[in-house]
């Protein structure tokens, strides 16, 4: 009888388990068949927008006598230039603690025709009191920035669509200084040399 009984509870217990795990699966099986059926009939699938509404890019911050990169996911690649070029100029200190040492100024806007980027700032970006290495740096973090994306050969800034006269008392030709208007506009052929070497 012990036997009987013994042999009777393990059947029961492993017709439970066989009954248990048939469920499971067939639950994980429907919720499988579910999901193909919904990315078959409900647009595009996760890597087809991945490719097209994300980028990835990196953002050139000058630190001093540094140059930083920081790599960053975009949700929309539309206008990427103006996203990176925005970023770069509303960071005023990095994660490290290092500051930007960039103008305080807004990027108006930004246009490319004929292979040339020309970015429009506020008159903030009429900056002083840096050395000039830091002048310079700063200007090859936004050139590094803007040779990232293709079809663009040289960057050329202007200051309230202007690349003469005042703003807010300074004068527009002379930029930073070391750096002035009548320098560019810049060509990135070399800049992208130099950075395909970093790699």
């Amino acid at each position: 009888m012990r036997i009987r009984s013994h042999t009777a509870r393990a059947l029961a217990l492993a017709l439970g388990l066989v009954l248990a795990l048939g469920i499971v699966s067939t639950g994980c099986a429907a919720r499988d068949t579910e999901s193909v059926s919904i990315l078959e009939t409900e647009g595009p699938s996760a890597e087809e927008l991945i490719n097209t509404t994300t980028s990835e890019v990196s953002v050139f911050y000058p630190a001093g006598d540094t140059i930083v990169e920081e790599r960053v996911v975009l949700d929309d690649d539309t206008d990427a230039l103006r996203q990176v070029l925005d970023r770069m100029f509303a960071t005023e200190e990095l994660p490290s603690g290092a500051k930007v040492t960039l103008p305080r100024a807004e990027v108006l806007g930004v246009t490319v025709e004929d292979g040339l980027a020309t970015v429009d700032f506020s008159a903030g970006i009429l900056g002083e009191g840096e050395s000039e290495q830091v002048q310079q740096i700063a200007l090859v973090s936004i050139i590094r920035s803007v040779a990232q994306f293709p079809g663009i050969e040289r960057v050329g800034f202007t200051v309230e669509g202007r690349t003469q006269g005042t703003a807010e008392g300074k004068d527009i030709a002379t930029l930073w200084g070391d750096v002035r208007l009548d320098d560019g506009p810049w060509s990135l052929g070399e800049t992208r040399k130099a950075g395909e070497g970093t790699d």
